[in-house]
């Protein structure tokens, strides 16, 4: 989990079994400040910063950013009506990608103060954490076999999409296992990627000149990161990409009246929590602060 995960509202919102969209986002604060202190011992004027612009950056998610995923989930559920096809999915996609993009984005200016100003002690502990995280997720998969991986992967792809439409047919089943063996293990490659990422991240951070300048890299690093997928990597995400298309096209089209009636309900209600969210403001706009730039 790199910083900027910190405020991923939207990858905590759709990690939603077991609980509720609105819990969830209404605690998405405090878990970003846990995670923070992992990475970072704040001194007293960083602390009050991070928190001020973590406020001012959910404020802004909560009411520009919310309506459009509502709207989003709308229209997908219309357009599954006549079925879906691999544009479709491939759209979508690209769509996700780019709400996390605008996250990125509109954190960027909260991430290089705080990283601007850190120690070489709070460099060192950004540092391990980043690598511990790493491990954290490659842990549970570095025994299994890649045949097993890939039944792994068939089970929580399953999972998955019981959340949204419900139990599976046995057809359905069927149709999942027969996409496994097209399904490429990638913890590995992705591990690479991250320690090549948070190699030159924390180098950059370490050798930083202006702050103008330094803004400037971060922003590259930040929103250029697929320079560091490297071939391995990229081959794989993109073959991945195709088998989780090409299976959700295929899954989605074989949908009974039950679990297409499960499907809209869910994704109506997911809807609904993030228009109620939106509209559910604090009392007072939150105001920025400010820890470099002060001066």
């Amino acid at each position: 989990m790199s910083l900027f995960r910190l405020t991923c509202v939207v990858g905590l919102a759709w990690a939603l079994t077991g609980c509720g969209v609105k819990m969830v986002y209404n605690n998405v604060d405090r878990f970003a400040r846990w995670t923070m202190d992992d990475y970072m011992d704040l001194d007293d004027a960083q602390e009050d910063y991070f928190d001020a612009q973590l406020d001012v950056l959910l404020y802004w998610h909560r009411t520009t950013q919310l309506p459009v995923y509502a709207k989003s989930l709308r229209e997908m559920d219309r357009a599954l009506n006549d079925g879906a096809t691999i544009e479709e999915m491939f759209i979508l996609r690209g769509e996700f990608e780019g709400w996390w993009k605008n996250i990125q984005a509109t954190a960027l200016p909260m991430m290089s103060e705080l990283l601007y100003s850190a120690t070489d002690a709070q460099l060192d502990q950004f540092e391990a954490q980043y690598a511990k995280d790493t491990l954290k997720y490659t842990k549970p998969y570095a025994k299994l076999t890649p045949e097993q991986r890939r039944k792994r992967w068939a089970k929580e792809y399953r999972e998955g999409m019981e959340y949204f439409i419900g139990s599976l047919t046995k057809e359905q089943k069927q149709l999942i296992a027969s996409f496994r063996d097209r399904y490429a293990p990638d913890e590995g490659a992705w591990a690479d990627y991250r320690r090549r990422y948070s190699a030159e991240l924390v180098a950059m951070v370490r050798r930083r000149g202006s702050y103008a300048e330094f803004t400037l890299a971060l922003r590259d690093l930040t929103l250029q990161r697929e320079r560091f997928y490297g071939e391995s990597y990229q081959a794989t995400l993109d073959a991945n990409s195709t088998v989780y298309a090409q299976v959700s096209v295929a899954l989605l089209n074989l949908l009974n009246p039950k679990q297409r009636e499960h499907l809209t309900k869910k994704l109506t209600e997911i809807a609904e929590d993030f228009t109620e969210l939106s509209t559910d403001l604090p009392a007072n706009v939150p105001v920025a602060g400010c820890l470099v730039t002060c001066s």
